[in-house]
């Protein structure tokens, strides 16, 4: 089988035999050819053994603990340059030393603030890996007890924050099974801490994975949820009601979506205050704008969908990587609407910045761009130019 027959051939055993969407494509099994991928999760091992009909022992995978390796300190880049493993000083704590101290505590929020630095400007799903690599080196370190006393809830801390900084990269990576994990990891940690204002962020995320994973009413649950127990402050409260205005449009409940959106464009003007924790900084005008504009492309209405992207990616630059990222969804949704003039502007934008665009979600949405072009058979130079600049 070529490679998109693979493909298709797993999607279609997942839909049968698991609650699975269709998420397998031609790029992934070409990253399982190379070992960049050596142990997807069971579904997946378990939909290409039936499709190749042989056991999961003769497919080659291997466990993900053969592989792990810790990331210590971000690399700098040059454009258009990868990320590689060896751009980066790999520092394991020695097993068999002394335990751990504040210092080793210290470099991993060092390493969260570089890891956030380099993903607003480069972002890139090798980082994800890498970030994960130096999470779960912490969470070993953890487990074992081999860490001085007086700094296990730091170390506790710190290592909840990398977890919710590799949940975020996974995401934005498009590998959302691996995200949820561990962003559940995560939870457990922060709720181990008391940590409240990461457990809000943690859930947030949740809920923002379960509405793009087609969960909509878990993010109902986990929402509404955080609305009952919690004094939410106010760009807290205007996140949750976000996600929730996302996850109702999903379910097709236009009135809701738009209350829920109005409660918090009012939570977000009128009650922002110092209780707000300092990752809440990207709740802005911006990023409401472009959700209501996604929120209404689930709805199917396009015509008010398209204003409310462009507006949002007109706005969104204060990180790199999220404005491509933002561009190309742009594209896909004016090439839905047949909104050709648009798209083509759009397509211009994109091809100017396509080697900075490293989100995973991004590329998903310009390879999904590419298929509707070729199914509706519309625009052929436009489809060319994008399969041409490696789409």
């Amino acid at each position: 089988m070529s490679r998109p027959e693979l493909a298709d051939a797993v999607n279609a055993w997942l839909v049968a035999h698991t609650d699975r969407h269709a998420v397998v494509d031609e790029h992934y099994v070409a990253r399982l050819e190379r070992g960049k991928i050596r142990w997807p999760d069971a579904d997946y091992r378990s939909a290409f053994a039936a499709v190749c009909n042989r056991p999961e022992s003769e497919l080659g995978f291997q466990p993900s603990s053969a592989n792990r390796r810790p990331v210590r300190t971000a690399p700098t880049r040059r454009a258009g340059e990868l990320v590689t493993r060896e751009a980066f000083e790999w520092a394991v704590p020695d097993e068999l030393g002394p335990p751990v101290d504040a210092d080793y505590v210290n470099s991993l929020r060092e390493t969260v603030e570089r890891i956030v630095a380099l993903n607003n400007t480069v972002g890139g799903d090798e980082i994800a890996r890498l970030t994960v690599a130096e999470l779960r080196t912490a969470q070993r370190t953890l487990a074992s007890g081999r860490y001085r006393p007086s700094v296990e809830r730091d170390l506790e801390a710190a290592t909840a924050e990398l977890g919710v900084l590799s949940g975020w990269l996974l995401y934005d990576a498009e590998l959302q099974d691996e995200a949820r994990q561990v962003n559940l990891d995560a939870l457990a940690l922060v709720r181990t801490s008391v940590d409240l204002p990461m457990e809000w962020f943690l859930l947030t995320n949740l809920a923002m994975g379960a509405v793009h994973t087609g969960r909509p009413h878990e993010a109902l649950r986990v929402t509404s949820q955080m609305q009952e127990r919690d004094n939410l402050p106010g760009r807290v409260a205007a996140l949750v009601s976000l996600r929730r205005a996302r996850a109702l449009a999903a379910l097709g409940d236009d009135a809701g979506h738009r209350a829920e959106f109005a409660r918090a464009r009012s939570l977000l003007d009128n009650n922002v205050t110092s209780r707000d924790p300092a990752w809440t900084w990207w709740m802005l005008p911006t990023e409401m704008t472009w959700h209501e504009g996604m929120a209404h492309a689930a709805l199917g209405d396009w015509s008010r969908s398209l204003p409310e992207l462009a507006e949002a990616v007109e706005g969104y630059t204060h990180d790199r990587r999220g404005h491509n990222g933002c561009r190309a969804l742009l594209l896909e949704g004016a090439v839905r609407a047949g909104a050709w003039t648009e798209a083509e502007d759009v397509a211009q934008e994109v091809m100017l910045h396509l080697s900075q665009t490293t989100s995973g979600r991004a590329r998903h949405s310009l390879r999904r761009t590419v298929t509707l072009l070729d199914r509706s058979g519309a625009r052929p130079g436009l489809r060319d130019m994008l399969r041409a600049a490696g789409v």
